[in-house]
């Protein structure tokens, strides 16, 4: 899909350390504590890859997959707007195993963005839930109609360990609606089947 591959590891283990370097010789360890520096670090990792000089930034977190009916073309096609300079795609909540998801939260998301510095390189001004593009993508992002499917949640011993992240780091909800971390905690909820096709 892309022609270089980068990485930022956070506090990552040997094995996790070893398999970003088989696919990356662009991999920055930045080990400071997630919860409460993530704006500065993923901010830090984009000044990190500006060295690249990349026309356009696919960015994904390691539990995502993109939708597979989306290719190379596609992102060529996408990049070459005179006008959009930032793409969302729906975020589809696995839940359970990889045929079910749930539909209350899954939601659109910046992921493919034009590489602008003049912009600003900042993400939005919190610990927590700052997205993974910079404030001017989120802002002029276009829907695209493309998924990503997203592993994080799929199950309830992962979202019992993010559940307890964000009692952590969020007690009091100040950066997502409480709704959300009550919607994660709640494991009595209807869940569709998911075929991607």
């Amino acid at each position: 899909l892309v022609d270089e591959i980068t990485i930022c590891l956070n506090n990552a283990d040997e094995k996790t350390r070893k398999l970003a370097h088989e696919f990356s010789e662009s991999v920055l360890e930045d080990d400071r504590e997630w919860g409460k520096f993530q704006n500065v670090i993923k901010r830090d990792y984009l000044e990190f890859v500006s060295h690249l000089r990349p026309d356009w930034i696919l960015t994904m977190d390691c539990d995502e997959f993109l939708d597979k009916r989306f290719n190379r073309t596609d992102l060529e096609r996408l990049a070459s707007s005179k006008y959009d300079v930032a793409y969302q795609f729906w975020c589809i909540q696995l839940w359970n195993d990889e045929h079910h998801w749930r539909e209350d939260l899954s939601f659109e998301n910046t992921r493919f963005y034009k590489f602008v510095p003049s912009y600003g390189l900042s993400f939005e001004r919190q610990p927590l839930h700052c997205g993974l593009a910079p404030i001017y993508a989120y802002k002029y992002a276009t829907k695209t109609g493309y998924i990503f499917r997203h592993y994080g949640l799929m199950m309830p011993s992962d979202r019992k360990k993010k559940v307890e992240r964000y009692e952590k780091y969020d007690p009091q909800a100040q950066y997502i609606g409480k709704m959300w971390y009550d919607a994660l905690r709640n494991e009595r909820v209807d869940i569709k089947p998911f075929k991607e096709e």
